[in-house]
Order: C-alpha cells, then structure tokens, then sequence
C-alpha cells in the first residue's frame, strides 16, 4: 500500500481503497528538502493545522494533469507547489482575495445620473471685495436678488449694506465689510453677532451662501432688553424733541433700579441705555426721600422739569 497523502480530507492510498485495484494506488511526493520551496508547499496545503514531517507526502491528484517536473536525487517530481484539491471540503480551501475595485469612478453617462454639481456650486458661491462692489453699489438694482430690500454705500474703502426698514428712524440692520471681508453686524444700532454663522466657525463672507445667511439672521433677530430701552427712548424722543433728554415714568423707574444696584455698573450702563445723569437722580430723590412706596413713582414723575415729561 502507498503511502497517504497528508491533505485534509483526501482519501487515496488508504485501506479501504485496497480492494480497488492496483490503479487506485496514487503516486505521491514527499515535501522539497530546501527550506524556501518547502515553505511554499507547506503555505499552499489547505490545512491550516497542517505539520510537516519526515515522511509527509502529497498524492500527484494535487497537481493539474501533465504537470511539469524536475529530477532531484535521481527522481522526478512536480516542480510547483500543489495547486488542486479534489474532495477536500469547501471549508478547507483558502478563498482567494477579491479582485480590487476599479478606481476610476463608473461614467454618469452609465448611471444616467447628472455629473456631481458641487464643485460648480462652490465656484459660483465665492465671492470677492470687487464682486460686492460691482454687485451691492451697481447704479441699477442688483443683479442678485436678496432676502430682504437692501441698499449699500461705500465708506472709507468699507462697504455699507442696510436694511430699508427703520424703526424709529433707525435701520433694522447695517452690516460693515472691509477689504478682507471681515464683517461688523448692528441691530437696531447694537452691535450684535450672527450665531448661526459664528458657530459654524465663519467669520468672513467669502460665500454668498454666508452673506445671505447673515442678512437673514438680522432680518429675524428679536428685540433684547436693551433695544427695547432704546427703542423706548426714541418713542419718547419725538422729532420735536430731539437732541432734550425726555424719560418717561418706566424709564426712571428702570434708572433706580441700576442706580440702586451698583452706582459703578449705573455709569457704564446710562449711556447705552440713555438713562437720567448721576445729577439727575440724585436731584430726584432728594425730593422723594421720605415719600412711601406707593407715591413713590409718580412723585418720581413730577419730580422732573416740565421739558423732561413726556
């Protein structure tokens, strides 16, 4: 009887293959003595558990048919390591790596899909100093429409963008961009910052898509409390009253609010908020020092010269 083969699964030479006939009984190789081609034979074995010893062999079915060999110590075998695995289970046979993808992407024309749009889209969206110039100062309506009617005016190399919307006869917005395309926001006069695009890292309008964001984001701003103070103040102010202080009750009232807090937090905050003068307040509660809480407000009032009453 032959010798086994060592493969995993393959049963030719065994005992039970005796009663076949002497054409049953398969030529096998023992594994090559040099080390690097021993190793190739060892690695191409299905076996993972596979151990090479001294009389390990491997039947010639693990070779294509009329397989080429070569003469080592007087005899032939296969010049190649192994290569086919009749009967041995699917488990066993190494599954080969899949062929790489291509990368070269499939035509559009293929998918009958549009080519990607976002690079043109981003050559279209950028935006320079000159193009708001041509664009926001043009003698004629711009050529790009906007969220909300707008007008523009250069200023001391700054291009000055606001809303033709006043409240109060102050604008809603005016946003200032210098050369390099930093911006300043001012809502209803107060400095502000748009969040939408501050989150997002943004702080120059290098897009359209930017720029129109930010006209959107003043056009929808709320009221604060302190454009509300201000806004109240103009209210007071009537167009025969500009450049006089005139308060009205809430707004005193509000005054000795802060005035009793902080006399320091008082003088950063009269001006942004047109509140009485230190003298002023001080005057008017000499005057109403004594009186109970329920005449306070109105002795505030009168407490007032005729031109200061609304």
């Amino acid at each position: 009887m032959g010798r086994k083969c060592s493969v995993y699964g393959c049963k030719t030479n065994y005992k039970s293959e005796e009663g076949c006939g002497s054409e049953r009984k398969v030529s096998v190789y023992r594994l090559p003595s040099d080390s690097a081609e021993r190793a190739l034979w060892i690695s191409a074995i299905t076996n993972d558990n596979f151990t090479a010893k001294q009389h390990t062999v491997v039947c010639e079915l693990h070779w294509p048919p009329g397989f080429e060999t070569i003469s080592k110590n007087g005899k032939q075998r296969p010049k190649h390591p192994p290569s086919v695995w009749p009967n041995v289970p699917s488990s066993q046979i190494p599954t080969p790596a899949p062929s790489p993808r291509p990368t070269k992407r499939t035509s559009s024309s293929l998918r009958n899909t549009e080519a990607d749009q976002l690079a043109c889209f981003l050559n279209s969206d950028s935006v320079t100093f000159c193009d708001l110039q041509s664009i926001l100062l043009a003698s004629k309506s711009p050529k790009r429409d906007l969220l909300v009617p707008v007008f523009a005016f250069m200023d001391d190399s700054v291009v000055h963008v606001q809303s033709k919307k006043m409240v109060n006869g102050v604008p809603l917005f005016v946003v200032r961009i210098s050369q390099d395309l930093t911006f300043v926001n001012f809502h209803l006069g107060v400095r502000c910052t748009a969040t939408t695009l501050s989150a997002n890292k943004i702080t120059t309008l290098q897009t359209w898509s930017a720029f129109e964001e930010n006209i959107r984001f003043l056009n929808s701003l709320e009221l604060d409390n302190k454009k509300k103070v201000i806004q109240e103040q103009l209210q007071a102010m009537g167009t025969q009253q500009i450049g006089k202080p005139v308060y009205t009750p809430d707004m005193i009232i509000r005054a000795f609010t802060y005035f009793a807090t902080s006399r320091c937090l008082y003088e950063r905050l009269r001006h942004d908020f047109q509140f009485p003068s230190v003298r002023t307040l001080t005057r008017i509660t000499s005057k109403v020092a004594k009186l109970d809480e329920s005449a306070f407000s109105s002795a505030v009032f009168k407490s007032l010269e005729e031109r200061q009453r609304l």
